[in-house]
């Protein structure tokens, strides 16, 4: 294998300092599941570093829906789950999502998804 693409989460950044949160924002993440993706962000930098991997992470920002006390929004839908199955189902013609921000150089690139 010599690219691999990793679905990540923007958990990394826990309580975030700034808004908009930037690809070079801290990284802290403030549970489980995010120190978890950091590691094997970690781990593909690793890779990469002593194996030539080439790999993307891709930051996800509320994928599915809001955090149950935030309650849900759909109108108009933002979150990347549903719209992609709108797609998949014909539904929908395109997936419009705002511009990720990525890092354009050799190394790996860390792309960061706004939804």
């Amino acid at each position: 294998m010599q690219r691999f693409v990793f679905s990540s989460t923007a958990a990394l950044y826990g309580a975030p300092e700034n808004t908009p949160i930037e690809e070079n924002s801290r990284l802290q993440p403030s549970n489980a599941y995010g120190e978890s993706k950091l590691l094997v962000e970690q781990m593909l930098d690793w890779l990469h570093r002593v194996h030539g991997l080439r790999y993307a992470c891709l930051r996800y920002f509320n994928a599915a829906g809001a955090a149950g006390e935030q309650g849900e929004d759909h109108q108009p839908e933002s979150h990347l789950i549903p719209i992609a199955l709108q797609v998949a189902l014909g539904r929908a013609k395109t997936s419009r999502f705002s511009a990720p921000i990525i890092r354009r150089r050799m190394a790996p690139a860390c792309a960061i998804m706004f939804m």
